[in-house]
């Protein structure tokens, strides 16, 4: 099945009473979700379409409800076509200045405001993670402004759509490597590299890191890691 004819089932979770939603978003990527978003205490999660969505839906409704507590969760889901999400999904993305030396900006923005001492990175995720609105994205950039000193070679473990490595590059940090498991998200991940000017400056790996062995092209000064757990 191509891109265009994939369609996906988005399930809307919001718990009655207080919950984790760290912990819940975790679950949900664990359950097969491509991607998780809270909007207001709600989580969507994004699966692709199942043949037979039945199973899935009363796993998550046993899960959520011991995860969240007595109170349980509501939960509701519907179809939307791969066109539309495609679309959907950009909605709310602007130029945004995160740090004092970087910025992001979606491609079809066109040019970010300029700004003295700011770095923009340029970036279309499409189908890889990696935009610059999550809050553990936002977290890696700053501590990657605070501790990056020039020269330092750096890894990025979990790449996506290149945001770290990229910003790591126009941070003047001697090398890059990108590790990623999904090739789509390198091929994303390369484009991105490339419309920044720093495709020299970062090697993207397709290639699954293992906890066991040491990681390849080291030592390195730092290691960038926003992953799942």
């Amino acid at each position: 099945m191509s891109l265009s004819e994939l369609r996906w089932l988005v399930v809307s979770l919001r718990a009655s009473v207080p919950a984790d939603l760290e912990s819940l978003g975790f679950f949900l990527m664990e359950a097969g979700a491509v991607g998780v978003e809270e909007r207001g205490g709600t989580l969507l999660a994004y699966f692709p379409g199942p043949e037979n969505e039945g199973p899935l839906l009363k796993g998550l409704h046993e899960e959520m409800a011991l995860r969240a507590g007595s109170g349980g969760v509501e939960i509701s889901w519907w179809w939307q076509e791969q066109e539309e999400w495609a679309t959907l999904w950009r909605r709310g993305l602007a130029p945004r200045q995160i740090t004092p030396r970087l910025g992001v900006t979606p491609t079809w923005e066109g040019a970010p405001p300029p700004l003295p001492g700011v770095r923009w990175v340029r970036l279309d995720p499409g189908m890889a993670f990696g935009t610059g609105e999550h809050a553990t994205t936002r977290g890696c950039l700053r501590l990657l402004d605070r501790l990056l000193s020039p020269g330092e070679r750096v890894a990025d473990v979990g790449a996506g759509s290149g945001i770290l490595s990229i910003s790591a590059a126009l941070l003047g940090a001697g090398g890059v490597t990108a590790f990623e498991c999904d090739e789509v998200a390198c091929q994303v991940a390369r484009e991105n590299a490339r419309l920044n000017g720093v495709a020299e400056a970062v090697a993207i790996r397709h290639e699954t890191v293992e906890g066991e062995v040491p990681l390849p092209g080291g030592p390195y000064h730092g290691i960038l890691a926003n992953l799942q757990r």
